[in-house]
């Protein structure tokens, strides 16, 4: 089954502190190795890296 997900990623709890990313991928498995592999690039490139959070939703349709 094809969906489309959202990895939310930032180094703060504010909204404008956040980014985001979406992509699809054809099982949940694979959204998360996905995503896995996106936060561990990312988070090389953190200025604050223990701040550092990562949320991953499904189905999104479309971020506004």
């Amino acid at each position: 089954m094809d969906c489309e997900y959202l990895l939310v990623y930032g180094e703060g709890l504010l909204r404008e502190d956040q980014n985001h990313i979406q992509f699809h991928a054809t099982t949940p498995e694979g959204a998360e190795k996905n995503a896995e592999t996106i936060i561990s690039v990312i988070r090389k490139q953190a200025q604050r890296p223990q701040m550092f959070s990562a949320t991953l939703y499904r189905q999104v349709k479309e971020w506004r």
